[in-house]
């Protein structure tokens, strides 16, 4: 998970979902690659206790990226169903990593 670091500085709870690391596909192309040397890695346990705050299309694209990674066919779209499953299932882990969302 990264935070950039001139984000952190200024908020005391913030979380940018892994789908930043995709930003350059949904149009915002060389965006991940000019923060990436602002970041900071954390793990799930420094996070322990934080707010998240998420984009809402940022987090579709990546729930539609975990569907497609889970469907058995490549070919295959995944389904709304399928996608909003991907994206419950993500926004639980971060609540049971003790992420308010």
């Amino acid at each position: 998970m990264c935070i950039p670091h001139f984000l952190a500085s200024r908020l005391e709870h913030i979380f940018l979902p892994s789908a930043l690391n995709h930003l350059d596909g949904m149009g915002i192309q060389g965006l991940a690659r000019r923060l990436e040397p602002y970041a900071t890695r954390l793990s799930s346990d420094q996070l322990d206790g934080y707010s998240a705050v998420i984009d809402g299309p940022a987090l579709a694209y990546y729930a539609h990226k975990l569907a497609l990674t889970s469907t058995a066919s490549a070919s295959r779209i995944p389904s709304y169903a399928e996608i909003v499953a991907e994206a419950l299932r993500w926004l639980t882990s971060l609540e049971n990593s003790n992420i308010k969302v």
